[in-house]
């Protein structure tokens, strides 16, 4: 009750400042400033509880270590450089950086930017695409791992998890968004997040036979990252670049400077320095109305950030990415 006259007289005490006009602009902006601290001072955060992990109790079960046989690999030999792309990780500019310094002419006779750039652009699939680390070693290493090992880099770049689910099921599931969601892709959950969540967690703590049988789509964009790329078998040789959509400039910073460490001419880094900070992939959720109203209930449910959580606890603990924050008002 306090609470609420307090807010009413600030209000009041707003009203009677535009009326009389007896206070500038910079007053006015002050006093709305100090107001909405005031309401951001009334939220609680609560951190979930670190999790326990039981094998033999459903309710409490985790995704553990499995290592998904499909893997989607790019290169550019003249650079000793590959990455392995996870989906909704940078991967379509990735792919298109990969295509361009493996083939720059080819690449712009028929693209201006790298966004322009299909995923499954056959061109680039056909020369430059291998399914996992051993393809490049027998084609590129004469066969030899030790010399693949030390001579070439490969990126492999991780986000968040929950980011990342949300910026996968906002794309393709979401009620809003989604051109999935009434698919196999999407579990058939017409947009239902309770419904996606519940069954996505049901399959990354089954058996392997149903994981490894799980629909393709839904390995590539909804499964733990540290499943793809054979990450635990090459993980001390991957070069890790953790995407952050809050805070890109960090993230482009250290792709630049790896490009420069493998010897890429300026000029192509010049363009694709300006195409990452200019041009913005148009698979791209982030910053969409929908998508923040998403993510700002998705953090007041509890129930559903459990569960995320046990679904990418291998990411969560091998990345040592913070556990999620419950928000409450």
């Amino acid at each position: 009750m306090l609470i609420n006259i307090y807010f009413f007289l600030k209000l009041l005490l707003l009203h009677l400042v535009v009326v009389c006009q007896e206070f500038t602009n910079n007053t006015i902006k002050h006093e709305l400033d100090e107001f909405r601290k005031d309401i951001a001072s009334l939220r609680i955060f609560k951190k979930v509880h670190p999790i326990k992990c039981s094998k033999k109790n459903v309710k409490k079960k985790c995704s553990g270590i499995v290592k998904l046989s499909f893997q989607e690999m790019y290169f550019s030999p003249k650079h000793k450089l590959a990455t392995c792309v996870i989906q909704k990780n940078f991967s379509s500019m990735m792919i298109a950086i990969m295509c361009y310094l493996f083939d720059d002419k080819k690449f712009l006779e028929k693209h201006k930017h790298l966004a322009d750039n299909e995923w499954s652009n056959m061109d680039c699939r056909t020369y430059n695409f291998a399914r996992s680390n051993n393809d490049i070693i027998k084609k590129f290493s004469n066969n030899d791992k030790q010399f693949y090992l030390k001579n070439w880099i490969s990126i492999l770049i991780v986000r968040e998890p929950i980011e990342r689910f949300i910026s996968g099921y906002m794309h393709h599931c979401s009620k809003e968004l989604g051109s999935y969601k009434y698919t196999k892709k999407c579990f058939y959950c017409n947009g239902n997040l309770n419904c996606f969540v519940k069954k996505l967690y049901r399959v990354t703590t089954s058996n392997f036979k149903n994981i490894d049988n799980s629909d393709l789509f839904i390995k590539q964009h909804f499964f733990p990252q540290t499943w793809r790329c054979e990450y635990f078998k090459y993980k001390k040789f991957y070069k890790i670049l953790k995407y952050d959509a809050s805070n890109l400039t960090t993230f482009y910073d250290s792709l630049i400077k790896l490009l420069h460490n493998r010897k890429v001419s300026s000029d192509k880094i010049d363009y694709i320095n300006k195409e990452i900070h200019t041009i913005k992939s148009y698979h791209a959720t982030s910053g969409k109305k929908a998508t923040i109203r998403f993510t700002d209930n998705l953090y007041k449910n509890e129930f559903i950030l459990k569960l995320l959580h046990r679904i990418y606890y291998p990411d969560f603990k091998e990345f040592k990415f913070p556990i999620p924050i419950v928000e409450r008002i």
